[in-house]
């Protein structure tokens, strides 16, 4: 809520500022454009009242030839509601010699300016300001020339006005431009009048006119078309310091701004293009000693009897202290608007990327304070070193020789040492500025470098040179600034740290997850293998007893078989008793039949070995560490165990299952762990198949055939490649790049843990340095492909 507040006051103070400026330039343009010197200031003393908002603006001018210090109203306007203008009010003319008029005329002829409450006015004072209905009032002098002419007053009789420093400081710049066009209205009258009895006796007013000019606070000057001066006024020493016969029979160019030729030119050019006179040609005056001042050129051409322009004609005034109101006025602007685009860059900028807002601040430093070039750094992590993070200016790089800067080292890595600002207004005499060929190369006068912190904690330096003086003003600016950078860096180490812990705290909970999650599967996986191992170890035993016997049975059975057939030879009467029994027990079938039901009964036993060994193969229970192992007893041993849930039951067919191996060479792994990757992918396909079957026949589709092909290849990498393919419905897209993520399933509650991928993917990539990779089209199928290296045995294996 405060930061909108603060940028609420912010944006409001960026348009009453951009107001009052073009208040300023309607009214300068009316006081140079418009020649009625009455019509010129009732426009512009309007517009001040318009754009400043008040009800009442006037201009009084002083009487310095009577005795005692009077006053008279010459102009005034009033808003239209509510009151009426007291220009021809004989009361406010020639203002008696009283208490308040001296005090403030003692005020006002000391430069000073009286503004304020009504309320906070002295009793006396109240009493004349509350029968004129004013409730804040503000009072600039006008000067000419260094004369105190008279003054300027605005009254708001609506509400209590607190009067700000710009709105005395746009005042202050209008009452100088009313001050100079008034003069150079009453000098131009003069300069009429004087001319104009030139025809009645031409020696006599020229005498006249000198005399007058001489006494004239402006400059005459007169000139040919090839700019070779004819007269210049003696009051020309005074502002220039030039000797005027010095100047006269030379060119008046040497004396322009070389910058500001071309104005002069443009202006000539006009004069003799139209025939008139153009008045308010601003430019720089070369002084005798080399200085410059700011000066203002009215010039009317000098006509012959046919209307031919022969000579030129020049009035010429000093408006330096105009121009520096100005330029105090812009400098003041420019500071205000730094510091408002500082606050609204590092109020909206991402505390997460520290540069950006950095560069932008080097920028506008650049922009509103005229910086050669400004930059900004931030201490390392440690503490010792001074990192550049951004630069603007006439140098944009961030690298090179002052890309680190140690604490301690040099004025920047001084200043973040003692944690004091340094500044200068003398660069080339400052002992820290080690550079000075290139100081002086580069015109820089000045340095400001201030540290960086929060709580007494170093965060960086920020510093810039220009080529100009730096006043207390941009200084004190620069401190807050400065400031203000440095919470917002602290802001984002801060941020940072922050979340440097929240990353690791994240990563050890994954750890810990996936810990759980490995520990969980292989305590599983365990159970499974010790649970079948002991199967296989119960079943092998009674099993090999019976196959090691049934060779002994077998042999006796073809002695028995022996016996009976001699016995039937030498015996061919048998009692009718043996003759029923030989007939009940069919004899010639038993003895047909029971070879053939021993040779089952071997075929069967060896077949259940076969199965042990399988289980065995699955369990590795003695092979925990990486061993020689063929790859293909793996998958046989898996399928083996998945032989219940592949073939046909209520709910499907049988699935089919394709072998297309490759030849490969026995692989160095973890074997029971490979068991395992095999066991949850194979599973997966199936349930995947189960699920497609259910989905297809309820789309009335019966001749969907679940199959499953298991591919093994040799790659050019040297790799051993197995890919596990179903045609199931295939996995969506989004639900992919989740697939190998801990405790993620897409099975119902209670149906799956979200761990066997995840189990697989670590076991695939983390204990074998190979891949898991997944590849999927919806209603086609997905293929799971294990990629692993070829490792070589060690030599103590």
């Amino acid at each position: 809520m405060a930061i909108s507040q603060q940028l609420t006051s912010s944006d409001a103070c960026t348009v009453k500022i951009q107001q009052l400026l073009l208040g300023l330039s309607q009214v300068s343009h009316t006081l140079a454009q418009v020649a009625d010197l009455d019509t010129a200031i009732n426009q512009a003393i309007r517009d001040i009242g318009q754009f400043l908002q008040v009800d009442r603006v006037y201009i009084f001018a002083n009487h310095p030839q009577t005795p005692q210090p009077t006053v008279s109203q010459r102009w005034e306007w009033v808003a239209a509601a509510g009151f009426t203008t007291q220009s021809s009010n004989t009361e406010r003319q020639d203002l008696p010699d009283n208490q308040l008029y001296q005090q403030w005329y003692a005020q006002l002829s000391q430069q000073q300016i009286i503004s304020g409450l009504a309320s906070s006015f002295p009793a006396s004072e109240q009493a004349l300001l509350q029968a004129w209905g004013i409730q804040s009032i503000l009072v600039i002098p006008i000067w000419q020339q260094g004369r105190f002419w008279g003054f300027i007053g605005l009254d708001d009789c609506h509400s209590e006005r607190e009067w700000s420093d710009i709105d005395r400081s746009i005042l202050t710049t209008i009452a100088a431009h009313i001050g100079s066009t008034i003069q150079h209205h009453e000098t131009a009258i003069a300069l009429e009048q004087v001319v104009g009895e030139r025809s009645q006796a031409l020696r006599k007013s020229e005498e006249r006119f000198r005399q007058f000019v001489e006494k004239s606070h402006e400059v005459m000057a007169t000139w040919k078309s090839d700019s070779t001066i004819t007269y210049m006024s003696p009051n020309y020493y005074e502002l220039s310091g030039h000797r005027v016969a010095d100047l006269v029979g030379t060119s008046f160019v040497p004396l322009v701004h070389a910058e500001d030729l071309y104005i002069c030119q443009h202006a000539l050019g006009q004069v003799i293009e139209t025939g008139n006179s153009v008045s308010n040609v601003e430019f720089r005056n070369i002084n005798h000693d080399g200085s410059t001042t700011w000066v203002s050129l009215s010039i009317a051409p000098v006509k012959n009897a046919q209307g031919e322009i022969e000579s030129f004609q020049g009035l010429l005034r000093n408006i330096s202290q105009q121009k520096h109101l100005e330029h105090q006025l812009r400098e003041q602007i420019a500071l205000s608007d730094c510091r408002a685009q500082i606050g609204t860059v590092l109020t909206h900028a991402d505390t997460h990327a520290l540069r950006p807002a950095l560069q932008t601040c080097t920028e506008v430093l650049v922009k509103y304070l005229d910086a050669a070039f400004a930059r900004i750094w931030t201490i390392s992590d440690d503490g010792s070193t001074l990192e550049l993070q951004a630069s603007a200016g006439i140098y944009t790089h961030i690298d090179g020789d002052h890309a680190r800067v140690p604490v301690g080292k040099f004025k920047i890595g001084l200043i973040a040492a003692e944690k004091q600002p340094h500044l200068t207004n003398d660069v080339l005499n400052d002992p820290r500025v080690g550079d000075k060929d290139w100081a002086a190369a580069n015109g820089m006068v000045a340095f400001a470098g201030y540290p960086l912190m929060v709580e007494d904690k170093i965060l960086g330096v920020v510093a810039m040179f220009t080529k100009h003086s730096l006043n207390p003003s941009v200084l004190e600016l620069l401190g807050n600034i400065a400031a203000k950078i440095s919470l917002h860096t602290k802001r984002h180490f801060s941020e940072a740290e922050l979340h440097r812990q929240t990353v690791t705290l994240q990563t050890t909970l994954n750890e810990l997850q996936q810990t759980q999650s490995h520990l969980i599967q292989s305590e599983k996986m365990s159970s499974l293998g010790e649970m079948v191992a002991g199967v296989a170890h119960e079943i092998n035993n009674p099993v090999n007893f019976i196959h090691g016997n049934i060779n002994h049975v077998n042999n006796y059975s073809q002695d028995l078989i022996a016996l009976v057939t001699q016995y039937q030879q030498e015996l061919s009467a048998p009692s009718t008793d043996l003759q029923t029994m030989l007939e009940e027990i069919d004899l010639p079938f038993l003895l047909d039949d029971f070879p053939k039901v021993l040779t089952s009964m071997k075929g069967g036993t060896q077949r259940i070995r076969e199965i042990v060994l399988t289980l065995r193969n699955f369990s590795r229970l003695d092979e925990a560490d990486m061993k020689d192992v063929d790859i293909h007893d793996g998958i046989d041993s898996t399928i083996l165990i998945l032989q219940n849930k592949i073939k046909s039951n209520a709910a499907r067919p049988a699935i089919q299952i394709n072998r297309e191996y490759g030849e490969l060479s026995a692989i160095y792994c973890y074997a029971g762990q490979l068991n395992q990757v095999f066991m949850n992918i194979l599973a997966n396909a199936i349930d995947a198949m189960e699920e497609a079957y259910t989905t297809y026949v309820k789309r009335g589709i019966r001749d969907y055939q679940p199959n499953l092909t298991i591919r093994t290849v040799m790659t050019e990498r040297e790799t051993v490649q197995i890919a596990i393919q179903d045609n199931a419905l295939g996995i969506p897209a989004a639900v992919q790049s989740r697939l190998f993520d801990p405790f993620f399933t897409t099975k119902p509650v209670g149906q799956g843990t979200g761990l066997g991928l995840s189990i697989s993917y670590q076991i695939i990539v983390d204990k074998h340095n190979g891949q898991l990779t997944c590849e999927s089209s919806l209603g086609k199928g997905t293929t799971f492909t294990i990629e692993l290296p070829i490792i070589e045995v060690p030599l103590d294996e």
